[in-house]
């Protein structure tokens, strides 16, 4: 941790009076207008030899290039167009570039998505199964089959506990069916034959 007295202050700007001239003199603050090479070399590479102007292979600063930088302000150039037209080839591209972008993302989804709608349909499909047997377990629950179709009202029992002699057969077949099904463990009830989920 580092523990400063209140009275230190921020150190001044450390630009003497002939750098701020320096300034002044490329920005143009004074009025007068001298090349700003001029004054960057002059400042930068100490140059012994002044230069009145920008020299030949450079970019002519705006100075030295007086009214023509005005009026190319005004009006674009050819460069300028070009370059307008370039700019509009290039966001047209860019553009084309994004909508691809987003056809092969939405490609993407749907191929993702396949399995997985799949999958959501599968599950709808089974759990429709599933409600279907529920409900009719429910409807049968403590109903004899054999007497309801013989038109008994008193069928509130179970098949294996029918009187009637047409159950015998029909409790073989169960004991049958009984002695082939395996369970795994926790999956079914081993006394009705549904699974747990679903017995009463």
């Amino acid at each position: 941790m580092i523990v400063q007295d209140g009275d230190q202050r921020a150190a001044k700007d450390s630009q003497d009076e002939a750098e701020q001239a320096l300034v002044g003199s490329y920005v143009g603050e004074s009025g007068a207008t001298q090349c700003r090479r001029v004054v960057l070399d002059g400042y930068l590479d100490k140059r012994e030899v002044e230069r009145a102007e920008c020299e030949e292979g450079e970019d002519r600063c705006d100075v030295c290039r007086g009214e023509e930088a005005e009026e190319d302000s005004e009006r674009p150039s050819d460069s300028e167009q070009s370059s307008e037209v370039e700019i509009g080839v290039e966001e047209s591209e860019e553009e084309n570039e994004r909508e691809e972008m987003q056809r092969g993302f939405e490609q993407q989804q749907r191929e993702r998505q396949g399995p997985r709608q799949t999958l959501i349909q599968q599950r709808q499909h089974e759990f429709g199964d599933v409600e279907w047997l529920r409900r009719q377990l429910v409807q049968w629950a403590n109903r004899c089959g054999i007497c309801e179709a013989a038109g008994d009202r008193h069928s509130n029992h179970d098949v294996r506990q029918c009187w009637r002699l047409e159950s015998t057969q029909v409790k073989e077949q169960i004991k049958a069916i009984e002695g082939k099904m395996k369970f795994e463990r926790y999956s079914g009830c081993f006394w009705c034959g549904v699974p747990q989920e679903i017995c009463h």
